[in-house]
């Protein structure tokens, strides 16, 4: 697979880069990622012709372990509405214990990696059920974490003011303790990304699924 330099993928993706100095700028408190980890990342694992493709569809994000991103995500909620009464999260999100038990411990097991995620939802997703969006899947595309998807949307607002999924909402490959599927969407000012759960049987015309090429290496998360 061909690999790309971290300022050349830049240079393509624009503001659709989302690289370690810009999480540790955007996400106060994050910790940077090992030697090894940083060495992992040096080169992104996709080729300037597919950034080309997907340059503004699509979110290059890097994802590293974090053992405090839910008390950072609260802690930039409180500031963002002390400065302008605008949510990141909505508030039962905020205060949902399983969910940040959910979303912590994926951060804290994240390995070292990039992702391209989709800005948008996957064509013709909604109305269906979880089985059949995923059969939407194209080869080598994959259903991104609960976690990842609230890094990569809030993490783009804060370095862009960019707010995505603002009307629709997405289902993602976590589950809660009920056995329903997290989902996310309705990233408006004045409510904060809103997150809930939804049954795979269930289809609704606001409800797709995100996408995401990965790649995941064998890298400790220690």
């Amino acid at each position: 697979m061909k690999k790309t330099e971290q300022d050349v993928a830049q240079n393509i993706m624009g503001t659709n880069f989302f690289g370690i100095e810009k999480t540790i700028e955007c996400l106060c408190g994050m910790r940077p990622p090992t030697r090894e980890q940083e060495k992992f990342l040096e080169e992104i694992p996709f080729s300037e012709d597919v950034l080309y493709r997907v340059q503004k569809s699509h979110l290059l994000v890097v994802s590293f372990p974090c053992y405090n991103f839910f008390e950072i995500l609260q802690d930039l909620d409180r500031r963002e509405y002390a400065k302008r009464e605008e949510r990141l999260l909505c508030e039962q999100s905020l205060n949902d214990k399983n969910l940040i038990s959910i979303i912590s411990k994926e951060s804290r097991n994240q390995q070292a990696s990039w992702s391209l995620i989709r800005k948008n939802l996957v064509k013709n997703s909604t109305s269906k059920n979880f089985e059949d969006q995923i059969d939407l899947l194209k080869r080598g595309k994959t259903l991104p974490s609960i976690s990842i998807m609230v890094l990569s949307v809030i993490g783009h607002y804060l370095a862009t003011n960019e707010r995505i999924f603002g009307k629709k909402y997405a289902r993602t490959s976590s589950l809660n303790l009920e056995g329903g599927r997290l989902s996310f969407g309705g990233f408006k000012p004045e409510s904060g990304l809103i997150i809930l759960p939804s049954w795979d049987d269930e289809k609704r015309n606001y409800l797709g699924i995100p996408s995401a090429w990965m790649n995941t290496p064998q890298v400790s998360s220690t």
